[in-house]
């Protein structure tokens, strides 16, 4: 399992990491109601900091990229009628770290 993986998964057992998937769906779903059906998930994370910066200047809200890559899957699980709304980028050499993953609940994700 990658560092990326791990890392996301420790994000994801929290409160803060729970808030962050809601945000992330609330604006994928936005995307999807809007008639998008392929979108980015980087995108989605970026407009995320840049709304919460706007907002609260203050604000700790951390989202590190490699993030976009397990919130896009674990959307997908979630939403398992969107399969495919975000595309997935293949490894060069190997197989992809986050398909050791797997979705509990549809929102906690364990190894």
């Amino acid at each position: 399992m990658t560092r990326a993986v791990k890392k996301f998964i420790k994000l994801m057992s929290t409160p803060e990491g729970q808030d962050i998937f809601e945000a992330f769906e609330r604006q994928a779903n936005r995307a999807w109601g809007a008639g998008h059906r392929h979108y980015g998930a980087q995108r989605i994370v970026e407009w995320l900091r840049h709304e919460t910066a706007m907002h609260d200047p203050t604000s700790m809200f951390k989202i590190d990229n490699d993030s976009a890559a397990g919130l896009a899957r674990m959307y997908e699980a979630k939403h398992p009628d969107r399969a495919g709304f975000f595309e997935k980028r293949k490894p060069q050499a190997g197989s992809d770290p986050w398909d050791d993953l797997e979705f509990v609940e549809n929102k906690t994700c364990a190894a």
